[in-house]
């Protein structure tokens, strides 16, 4: 079954349109743009714990990627880790990104809204066209043009 999870994840990476082929509209172009053009960033408190989680995400417009995670107990930074991960579209309409970390596997994010300043996605382990009513987390993230 794995290696079936595989096959599915190096097809859809090889099929997925790449952005530096130049067959995408202008429309989808602008998406690519939007998400690529800096790092998403999400903050979460657990007032109980006293502890703080920094999450950023980069997009590359090579379908690569990197995602660091930062978690802070009483102020203090206690975790520090970059993932690096492949992405690509699963649709035409690029509503869904698909992310691949060798860690972690398989990652579903429904785009339900982008701007350049602000990422909502629905985050699943299966995609939502192929698996309707699937179980998701939704998250906001803010938008930092500036390298850490």
């Amino acid at each position: 079954m794995k290696q079936m999870h595989c096959l599915l994840a190096m097809l859809i990476l090889l099929v997925s349109c790449e952005p530096s082929t130049g067959y995408i509209t202008p429309e989808q172009d602008n998406i690519i743009s939007l998400l690529t053009n800096g790092i998403w960033q999400r903050q979460s408190i657990d007032e109980a714990s006293n502890v703080e989680v920094h999450n950023s995400w980069k997009f590359e417009r090579n379908g690569k990627g990197s995602n660091r995670i930062e978690r802070f107990e009483d102020g203090v930074k206690s975790y520090d880790k970059t993932f690096y991960f492949q992405w690509a579209f699963t649709t035409e309409s690029m509503a869904v990104i698909y992310i691949l970390r060798q860690e972690t596997g398989e990652e579903f994010w429904q785009i339900m809204d982008l701007t350049d300043s602000t990422l909502k996605v629905r985050a699943s382990i299966k995609d939502p066209v192929l698996t309707p009513g699937i179980e998701y987390s939704e998250w906001i993230y803010k938008q930092n043009t500036k390298e850490d």
